[in-house]
């Protein structure tokens, strides 16, 4: 048993590592490879088809697609298209083990992709690494999936399927959904009523229901797959469940037909290639019942599972508009709100942790020179959420001074955070070329010693005297990297774009210290 746990958190951690590896590879051309596989129910329905049948495993097509889904990378709809073609994909292996005698085992493979991740550690390359990250995260999630079907292999080899020969048919179906649940593998199940039949243990109709159960089992690999999600995961996850229960239900109450047609089909044939053909049969058919349904299927699951309304502002989302006073008040706490998420995105920008800020500039410069590992994309959208709520708020309000003069001050802290927004991929390239540390060091000092000073005014704290002194000393510190730049300019080792990007960082850097003056500034009797 306590295996099975280690696995599953193996499972759930490779998982969660894949889709955010995956959310920071998700470029352009990322994006338009997923598209033309899955683009429309047609193309998803396919794909899924050849890459379960490539890869022999239904569970390997699943998770991965629960995982697109996860990070925005596939609509609903297709990915249920995808979850169809799994379906009749592996319905290969079936007929792999029937022709052939052996089914593809993917396990070295998947060695093979945890190998190559733990060798990411010795590249620098960041998209490099990324990628080789991404093939540890799905080697370790079936690592996981492997342990737990291997610590319940004692239970399906001991399991006697001869007790239960004189039970009625139904029986045989929740077998072969219990025990595929169990030792998550449908083909090892299939094996298990295989041999029962070709020793004459159950008929033909006992196997034919015990594979209908076998196929409903296959759901709970999504099930757990699906635990942490998001709402369209799970509702991927359901697609799947009430996709494999629906074709089970129907397959099993037209059995005998269903039989009649795979036993006049394989006449003559061994029992293997017969499972094989009535696994195939009802999967088709099932495929051909809902396929037409996909879109309202998706709608239908959108309201059984909504999304769950997460507000990204605190104060204003609940304020009755038309007392204005409370109105007001409520409006100047979200904006001083917004003004510390600011704050600490430019600090994490330049590799300062927000809650060691109690030293002096310099300190913290020297203490602090290692990059921060942060998910910025996903700050910076919800500082832009907030920004566009509180602009939402704002013209519901009645138009005044005092109104305005919040409004300019959410304008100008929109400026300050797409500025350093821009930054962040030039002082990522920055860091990583070696002569050009003064450089990046004065620039950290500027957007360091402007954000302590603007949280500093946030606390209360009188600085109005300070801020044209304050901003003086820092156009000094501007003209002082100009002269940096024109001397790196001189070394022919620096390339051209290496200029554009510190020119660029430097502009940046006035425009965010230019925003927080001036937000200071508005509250300034000067």
């Amino acid at each position: 048993m306590i295996e099975a746990f280690a696995g599953l958190g193996l499972f759930l951690f490779g998982i969660y590592l894949f889709e955010d590896i995956l959310k920071k590879l998700s470029s352009k051309s990322f994006k338009k490879i997923v598209n033309k596989l899955t683009g429309s129910n047609i193309k998803a329905f396919f794909s899924s088809i050849f890459f379960t049948a490539v890869f022999q495993s239904s569970s390997f097509v699943t998770l991965i697609t629960l995982s697109l889904i996860g990070v925005g990378l596939i609509n609903l709809e297709n990915a249920i298209a995808v979850i169809f073609g799994a379906n009749i994909g592996t319905t290969f292996t079936a007929w792999l083990v029937a022709v052939f005698g052996f089914e593809v085992n993917l396990m070295p493979l998947f060695y093979l992709f945890i190998g190559i991740g733990g060798f990411s550690i010795l590249v620098e390359n960041e998209k490099i690494k990324r990628i080789m990250l991404l093939l540890f995260a799905v080697g370790l999630l079936f690592y996981g999936l492997e342990i737990m079907k291997d610590s319940m292999q004692v239970f399906s080899k001991n399991f006697n399927i001869n007790e239960y020969k004189n039970y009625p048919l139904i029986v045989f179906l929740l077998l072969g959904f219990l025990i595929t649940a169990i030792i998550q593998s449908s083909s090892a199940s299939i094996a298990i009523i295989q041999s029962a039949l070709y020793s004459g243990v159950v008929d033909f109709n006992m196997a034919s229901a015990f594979v209908i159960g076998a196929n409903i089992g296959t759901t709970v690999t999504a099930l757990i797959g699906s635990i942490g999600g998001n709402s369209d995961k799970k509702r991927l996850a359901l697609a799947h469940v009430l996709f494999n229960i629906s074709i089970g239900i129907i397959a099993f109450i037209f059995i005998k037909y269903l039989v009649n047609i795979t036993l006049y089909f394989t006449d003559g044939l061994d029992n293997v290639l017969k499972i094989a053909f009535f696994h195939t049969l009802f999967n088709v058919l099932g495929v051909i019942i809902w396929f037409p349904f996909i879109d309202f299927y998706a709608k239908s699951l959108k309201k059984i599972i909504k999304d769950k309304k997460r507000s990204v502002v605190k104060y204003i989302n609940s304020v009755d508009i038309n007392i204005s006073n409370l109105a007001i008040d409520a409006l100047n706490k979200e904006i001083d709100r917004l003004s510390k998420k600011i704050s600490n995105f430019a600090l994490l920008a330049i590799y300062i942790p927000p809650s060691k800020i109690d030293k002096p500039v310099d300190k913290l410069l020297e203490e602090n020179q290692d990059m921060i590992d942060v998910d910025f994309n996903k700050l910076y959208e919800e500082i832009r959420e907030i920004e566009g709520e509180i602009y939402k708020f704002i013209s519901h309000l009645k138009q005044n001074e005092e109104i305005m003069k919040l409004l300019k001050k959410t304008m100008y802290l929109a400026t300050a955070a797409k500025s350093i927004k821009d930054m962040l991929g030039d002082i990522d390239r920055i860091y990583k070329e070696e002569g050009l540390e003064e450089f990046l060091q004065n620039i950290r000092y500027q957007i360091l010693k402007a954000t302590v000073l603007f949280i500093d005014y946030l606390n209360g704290n009188d600085v109005y005297d300070e801020i044209e002194k304050i901003y003086d000393q820092l156009a000094k510190s501007y003209k002082k990297a100009s002269d940096i730049i024109k001397l790196i300019s001189k070394n022919s080792q620096v390339s051209a774009d290496i200029n554009a990007i510190m020119i660029n960082m430097l502009h940046l850097s006035k425009s965010y210290i230019k925003s927080l003056r001036n937000i200071m500034m508005l509250n300034s009797d000067k």
